[in-house]
């Protein structure tokens, strides 16, 4: 997770190193620039109960120094973007000072809560930072996301399905076993004869000569 972010923050800055001989004047009353990525979240996809990190490459594009001080998100309706829904904890990001044309990097991690449903949202995350003594805001990402179930190992429904399949399976085993045995095709194997217990008679009058006492005596 460390390596990645390391890596995000670099691509960020090398993207802003590539943008600045590009880049289109900038408007009067832009003073922030800010690229962001998800690296964990590429496909806009969250799961409930995890976290999400947005690396932030911040730089300072007006004429004055500035301070980068915090970040902040929340989640909208997907209908209409201007009715909030849940509000995730804000980040302080260290109150970092860029004068004109430096820039900076930063991680804003977001605990996405697991009562969420799975639906879509609009999350708007919001850069504060502080210009002549007063605080000012700039909305730099604001998308439609998925909140999707984790994938598990043991999936219910999937395993309601193989025993489907299973029972299905062998229940046509089972009619071509039967149609088979109809044509003849898999004849019935006979059971074994059994021996037939022989019991010695002599040994039997034996065993009651030895138990009656009368006849002890005759002989």
């Amino acid at each position: 997770m460390r390596h990645t972010s390391m890596v995000a923050k670099i691509a960020l800055l090398l993207a802003f190193a590539l943008l600045v001989p590009v880049a289109p004047a900038q408007a009067q009353d832009e003073v922030v620039q800010v690229l962001h990525w998800w690296p964990d979240n590429p496909t806009s996809s969250f799961f409930p109960g995890k976290t999400a990190s947005c690396v932030l490459g911040v730089r300072n594009v007006g004429v004055a120094p500035l301070n980068v001080t915090y970040a902040l998100a929340h989640l909208a309706s997907p209908y209409n973007a201007s009715i909030n829904i849940f509000n995730f904890t804000g980040s302080y990001l260290g109150d970092v000072p860029l004068a004109p044309g430096e820039e900076t990097s930063a991680e804003y991690a977001i605990f996405f809560p697991k009562q969420l449903p799975p639906r879509d949202f609009v999350l708007q995350v919001s850069l504060v930072y502080s210009a002549g003594g007063a605080y000012q805001q700039k909305m730099f990402y604001n998308e439609t996301i998925s909140i999707v179930e984790e994938p598990t190992l043991f999936d219910t429904q999937l395993i309601g399905l193989y025993l489907i399949g299973l029972a299905t399976l062998a229940g046509i085993a089972y009619f071509f076993a039967e149609f088979a045995r109809g044509k003849g095709w898999i004849k019935k194997s006979k059971p074994a004869a059994r021996p037939a217990a022989v019991s010695s008679n002599k040994e039997e009058w034996l065993r009651g000569t030895a138990a009656d006492p009368r006849l002890r005596k005759k002989q």
